[in-house]
């Protein structure tokens, strides 16, 4: 009788293990309002996968762009969670003139969502200040100017079923060279590695 009771104790402790961390995970989506938010590239977001379009408990969307080098195409990372489940998507959208887009979607397999999002989460995802406020407070304080004419822009959507907000950042790795020790740091470190998984360099 005790070999049995061990034995199914030994069977449950071992299916806990396997079970996905979403089954466990408590997540805190909560973040105050952007009072001027509106949302980017209005245009684009009906040719996502349908299944993104729906009420998610959650949903993060970050747009990139390579500047001047591709002026006609613009990315996106689209991850959403629903009642505990994560969903990620990579899409591209060429424009083709008059109103028409070239798009190109594959959905997010090669990462662990749960352990992607406590990263960003970790790293201050949904209370990062916008660039203008974290560049005004370095001068402020009498750090020096820089200026960047060209480059890529990063601009960070953050919704639930009641708030919305926004950040955008301009090449915030060269920014991060010269500001060390501000907001620059998290930015840098999300986008790493969410465009290692999507298959780019980095940001700029």
């Amino acid at each position: 009788m005790l070999i049995w009771i061990f034995k199914a104790r030994a069977f449950f402790y071992t299916a806990l293990l396997l079970l996905p961390l979403s089954v466990f995970a408590q997540y805190d989506f909560s973040f105050p309002s952007d009072s001027d938010f509106v949302s980017y590239n209005t245009q684009l977001l009906g040719f996502r996968n349908s299944n993104q379009t729906k009420e998610n408990d959650f949903e993060l969307r970050i747009w990139f762009s390579n500047g001047i080098a591709e002026p006609s195409i613009a990315y996106l990372f689209d991850l959403t969670n629903r009642k505990g489940k994560w969903m990620g998507y990579f899409y591209s959208f060429m424009w083709k003139g008059n109103g028409d887009y070239i798009t190109k979607s594959r959905k997010i397999k090669n990462a662990n969502l749960d352990s992607l999002f406590i990263f960003m989460y970790n790293n201050h995802l949904l209370t990062i200040p916008s660039q203008n406020v974290v560049i005004t407070r370095l001068y402020m304080v009498g750090k020096q100017k820089i200026s960047i004419a060209d480059g890529d822009d990063y601009r960070f959507e953050l919704f639930t079923p009641l708030n919305k907000r926004w950040y955008r950042y301009h090449c915030p790795k060269i920014y991060s060279y010269n500001y060390d020790d501000s907001e620059y740091q998290d930015v840098v470190k999300i986008l790493n590695r969410i465009m290692k998984i999507v298959g780019f360099g980095g940001p700029c």
